[in-house]
């Protein structure tokens, strides 16, 4: 299993290196046109069925606190399952379904990704404060180059290498103006115990 990040620590996560930005990153970017890759949240806003629904309520009005007065705030409470619009999986959101000598199946235990060939069993990995394998507080930063294919179908491969993957991109304003590579950036949460984390991307070209 590997080791948690600690504040301010960036480990290797499945497939993702820590992240660093390289001359042939900064290369990518050609007019610095930076777009966003995100949908916006709101109430209504599609969730799979299982999930609770996205509500905002506000929480503190303006003038609520006359104490800090002349000052004033507002605040809002929201909620919203972790996979929820523009959102990226961690490695312990799927599992897979084994059996004693590790082949997918009906029957067996539910594993989890640990490295090469190396999974874990899925039952113990999570606790009252969520999951303690490869959270999503463990994902580093994604600074990479970034292309409109599918690259599993294209190289006909399967999601067993530690691969994590966006969901629910915006991607329209980028094929509307044939912007196929781009320098890429995605900031997960670090939610302690999560199986993922809302993210805003951006796409510079």
């Amino acid at each position: 299993m590997m080791t948690a990040a600690k504040p301010g620590q960036f480990n290797p996560y499945g497939a993702l290196p820590i992240p660093k930005l390289t001359p042939e990153l900064i290369g990518l970017v050609k007019t610095g046109t930076v777009y966003s890759l995100s949908v916006v949240w709101n109430e209504g806003i599609p969730v799979p069925t299982p999930m609770v629904p996205y509500t905002l309520s506000p929480r503190l009005r303006h003038g609520d606190l006359p104490d800090i007065a002349p000052a004033s705030a507002a605040a809002e409470l929201v909620t919203m399952a972790a996979h929820t619009g523009t959102h990226i999986d961690a490695l312990c959101h799927i599992g897979e379904i084994q059996d004693a000598d590790g082949n997918a199946s009906v029957d067996g235990e539910v594993k989890l990704y640990a490295g090469e060939n190396r999974f874990v069993n899925a039952a113990e990995q999570v606790g009252y404060q969520g999951q303690k394998h490869l959270s999503i507080a463990d994902m580093p930063p994604i600074i990479t180059r970034g292309i409109l294919v599918d690259v599993a179908g294209y190289k006909g491969v399967d999601v067993h290498h530690g691969i994590t993957h966006l969901e629910n991109l915006y991607l329209e304003e980028l094929a509307a103006k044939q912007v196929y590579e781009f320098l890429l950036i995605v900031t997960p949460l670090r939610l302690q115990g999560a199986t993922g984390s809302w993210v805003h991307p951006i796409a510079i070209a």
